[in-house]
């Protein structure tokens, strides 16, 4: 070897090993997460309950693809689809819940009629599933400052005799207005 070539190095490798490679999670996977988030929620009483979960769920799908893709489609349905097959209790409770709050109408309609299937199998229905998105307004009041700024908003709600209180603050001066939004059990 001459004095010149043993001052070389070799030259990496620019593609990664593949142990270094991200690995993303296959849907099936991900809608797995889903039903394993519905596991408790298939034993709960109170519908209110069904429809936070559901609804922080419905709101975590389209941070979960890359921009340009359809996260109602690939999420939305592809999760109907994996309950349907799974046919556990989540997974009736998933269908029940997608049912009512589902994104479009065809996730409504595919949910509901997956939720028929599981019935008809002999799944059982959660004990809020005839209940859910039945709620009954009660209750609503403003509350303004003197000078139009801002604006408190309580809206009372319920199932049974159950309520609940949706408080938003309006601000009508900051970035053309925004709202701060709270809840809380009032029984």
């Amino acid at each position: 070897m001459s004095p010149v070539s043993r001052g070389r190095k070799k030259k990496r490798s620019t593609t990664r090993p593949r142990s270094a490679r991200r690995v993303v999670p296959s849907l099936d996977g991900v809608h797995a997460e889903l039903l394993s988030a519905f596991r408790p929620v298939a034993r709960a009483t109170d519908p209110l309950e069904v429809e936070v979960v559901a609804s922080d769920m419905l709101g975590t799908w389209w941070k979960r693809l890359p921009p340009g893709e359809d996260p109602d489609a690939v999420f939305g349905e592809g999760a109907i689809g994996h309950a349907a097959r799974a046919g556990t209790r989540e997974a009736m409770a998933l269908l029940r819940a997608l049912a009512v709050l589902g994104v479009t109408p065809g996730q409504r309609d595919a949910a509901s009629s997956a939720a028929a299937a599981l019935a008809a199998e002999g799944v059982a229905d959660p004990p809020w599933a005839a209940t859910i998105g039945q709620v009954e307004v009660g209750a609503c009041w403003r509350l303004s400052d003197v000078f139009g700024d801002q604006a408190s908003l309580l809206s009372v709600f319920g199932y049974g005799r159950r309520e609940h209180g949706q408080v938003a603050l309006v601000d009508f001066n900051h970035l053309g207005g925004w709202v701060a939004v709270g809840s809380r059990t009032c029984s």
